[in-house]
């Protein structure tokens, strides 16, 4: 089924994998509450008035057991916020993988001309995005 609305890939991390990301420490519960927090928030401030006949917003994540290839699965399809599960690691440095593979599941499930890349702690006024002719 192809997706009409431009969607709106919002970058986020979603596995608790010990480690370090840009000099720190990653303490997994404190990580799983930040992500936590974060789509909350995103869910009920702009994710809420989102015109979903226009907008497509979907989570792009990275895999806890990653292949070498650049698969992809959709998890909870039904959902407001539906989240593309890329098969890569799902860390800092990894970014560009989880890009690649939102560009390849618009290039084949999208028939929008335009998409719409952010990171889970961007606000975007999107009264005044609405307004823009995208078409």
């Amino acid at each position: 089924m192809a997706i009409s609305q431009i969607p709106i890939f919002i970058k986020t991390s979603i596995t608790t994998n010990s480690g370090r990301v840009r000099n720190q420490e990653i303490d997994d519960e404190a990580h799983q509450e930040n992500y936590n927090q974060r789509r909350n928030s995103l869910e009920s401030t702009w994710g809420s008035e989102l015109n979903r006949s226009k907008f497509y917003p979907i989570y792009v994540v990275g895999s806890s057991s990653p292949t070498p290839s650049i698969g992809y699965q959709i998890l909870n399809p039904e959902s407001l916020f539906p989240t593309l599960e890329a098969d890569t690691t799902d860390a800092y440095h990894y970014i560009h993988r989880k890009l690649q593979v939102a560009f390849k599941w618009f290039m084949e499930e999208c028939t929008a001309e335009h998409a719409i890349i952010v990171d889970d702690d961007t606000f975007i006024n999107w009264k005044e995005l609405d307004k823009l002719d995208l078409s």
